[in-house]
């Protein structure tokens, strides 16, 4: 998620912006407060312990949900549609069948873990993304060479985190990729929500920021070079498979 004006997309922040919640004061008007993809994801889990995650059909008719007692109970189907009716306001289930997936791991105690590793598994040169999988009821860490696995999973067998709940996937670092973006209106800075596009497709601009002083705006990770596939509807971003 980051952007700028004759810009650089900083992708190292999307793992910031991805993992806490969000809160700035605009140059106008009360903080906004925004809740993240986990916080969503949390939220849905709170109102259904059992959530695992969930994730679309590749023809985006079906909305398959991995529940740990993996039921088929038309009566609890109904529950997880509405709690996740209730948090994302009914994008997700309009018009789409669902599905119950049996789920190996509860989303809170995969988002327990997964804040638990951060901080370790980064000091990890070779790591270059992680993930709170709801796709594939995982946590997904992405590494430059599978060679590193070995000692990644010695970090989590120290920090009690079982090796069956993570997935490492060999993903190369995020390419950044130059975007322009002027307000001739104002010359001045442009506000976030405004559509961004480029060679790679279209993306959403994000707030302003700097890093080595350098000016820059923040944007999805999606929007660089080496991505997953998503499907995003508003400001939700969701896999279109599991993997």
């Amino acid at each position: 998620m980051r952007h700028i004006g004759l810009i650089i997309a900083l992708s190292l922040m999307t793992a910031l912006i991805l993992g806490t919640g969000v809160a700035f004061t605009p140059s106008s008007g009360p903080i906004v407060e925004y809740r993240t993809h986990d916080d969503l994801l949390m939220e849905i889990g709170q109102l259904e312990p059992e959530f695992g995650g969930m994730y679309l059909s590749e023809d985006n008719t079906t909305l398959y949900v991995y529940l740990t007692g993996g039921t088929q109970d038309m009566l609890k189907q109904r529950a997880v549609k509405e709690s996740i009716e209730q948090v994302l306001e009914g994008d997700l289930t309009s018009n789409r069948i669902i599905r119950i997936l049996p789920a190996q791991y509860p989303m809170s105690q995969l988002y327990e873990w997964y804040k638990r590793m951060m901080s370790d598994v980064f000091s990890n040169p070779n790591v270059t993304m992680t993930d709170l999988s709801e796709g594939q009821n995982r946590i997904e860490i992405g590494v430059e060479s599978l060679d590193a696995v070995p000692d990644l999973e010695s970090i989590l067998t120290n920090l009690g985190i079982p090796r069956e709940a993570v997935i490492f996937s060999e993903i190369g670092r995020a390419v950044p990729l130059s975007h322009d973006l002027e307000d001739r209106a104002t010359g001045g800075v442009v506000e976030g929500g405004y559509k961004i596009s480029s060679s790679f497709g279209a993306c959403t601009l994000g707030f302003n920021t700097e890093r080595d002083g350098v000016a820059g705006f923040v944007t999805a990770g999606h929007c660089t070079e080496n991505k997953h596939s998503q499907f995003s509807i508003g400001t939700k971003s969701f896999d279109t498979h599991g993997r």
